[in-house]
């Protein structure tokens, strides 16, 4: 991957922060501790993780379709699991929930880098990023 694609990819990840960190999308009470126990339990277990990462880098390399339970879920779900993980740590503790609220706000990215690339965008976003618009 060149620089300037990585820097793109960042840009990418910058956006999806902000756009589903907001408070619009969390709920309206805190999880329990016991909620993000049993829900980090299944969101976040290694296997899930890296049977989706695995099957994403075969779709980015090689153009199979990732077809993981993970990929599945719709934006909404993923932005639900972010929050939810992201409040489960002033709920309990930071870790695993910051790990696991991460770990779904990359396969936003992914799915953000996936839209920029079945509709030829990538070029347009690098030269207006290359033109200061950000």
């Amino acid at each position: 991957m060149t620089k300037r694609v990585g820097m793109v990819v960042g840009y990418i990840w910058a956006l999806a922060v902000i756009l589903f960190a907001s408070p619009s999308f969390s709920q309206d009470h805190a999880p329990t501790a016991e909620q993000c126990k049993a829900d980090q339990a299944v969101w976040g277990s290694d296997h899930a993780q890296t049977e989706y990462t695995e099957a994403e880098t075969r779709h980015i390399r090689d153009g199979i379709p990732n077809r993981t339970d993970i990929a599945l879920l719709s934006i909404s779900q993923l932005k639900r699991r972010m929050s939810e993980m992201y409040q489960c740590m002033e709920v309990v503790e930071m870790e695993p929930y910051h790990q696991t609220g991460s770990f779904y706000n990359g396969v936003l990215g992914d799915r953000f880098f996936g839209f920029i690339e079945r509709h030829g965008l990538m070029g347009q976003v690098i030269r207006e990023d290359a033109a200061g618009k950000r």
